[in-house]
């Protein structure tokens, strides 16, 4: 699990994205921010955002631009 998305945070889900991609969210209440983080792409940022389709859409900006950047070998 990602580590800061405990079941005690309150809401969280899995997104899917293009190209069977999925990402991690959820809201933080405290902060009031929502968070989430790529599952299974390292060196993939996380997001955060104040509402979120703003989360959505910059997950899906920040996805683009990961797949676009040349593999190190």
């Amino acid at each position: 699990m990602i580590e800061w998305l405990q079941p005690w945070d309150g809401l969280f889900w899995l997104a899917a994205y293009p190209g069977g991609n999925m990402a991690a969210m959820g809201y933080d209440p405290k902060r009031k921010m929502y968070q989430g983080e790529f599952i299974g792409l390292e060196g993939c940022k996380s997001i955060t955002a104040p509402r979120l389709d703003v989360l959505q859409e910059k997950g899906a900006q920040i996805l683009e631009m990961f797949l676009k950047r040349p593999k190190r070998q």
